[in-house]
C-alpha cells in the first residue's frame, strides 16, 4: 500500500470528507476534495483547521501540521 499523502491523512484524522467538511463548519464537501486532488490546503484556511481540530478534539502530530502547512504550500 502507498504512503498516504499529508492531507489524505489529516481528512482521516478528522473522520473522513464529509465529517471534516462538518467539522469546519463549511457547507459543501467537495472543498475538502479539492485540497485533496491539488494535495494543498490554502495557508489562509490555517486557522480555522487548526481551530477545528482543537474545538472537535482531532488528534494531529505535530509532524503532520508541519507537512500539511509547509513553508513550500504557503508559497503557493
Amino acid at each position: 500500500m502507498l504512503p498516504m499523502d499529508p492531507i489524505d491523512q489529516l481528512v482521516e484524522a478528522f473522520g473522513g470528507i464529509r465529517a471534516m467538511q462538518r467539522k469546519l463548519g463549511e457547507k459543501h464537501a467537495s472543498l475538502i476534495q479539492g485540497w485533496m486532488e491539488t494535495g494543498n490546503i490554502p495557508h489562509y484556511r490555517e486557522p480555522q483547521v487548526r481551530a477545528a481540530a482543537k474545538r472537535h478534539r482531532v488528534r494531529v502530530s505535530a509532524d503532520l501540521w508541519g507537512r500539511v502547512f509547509s513553508a513550500e504550500s504557503k508559497a503557493a
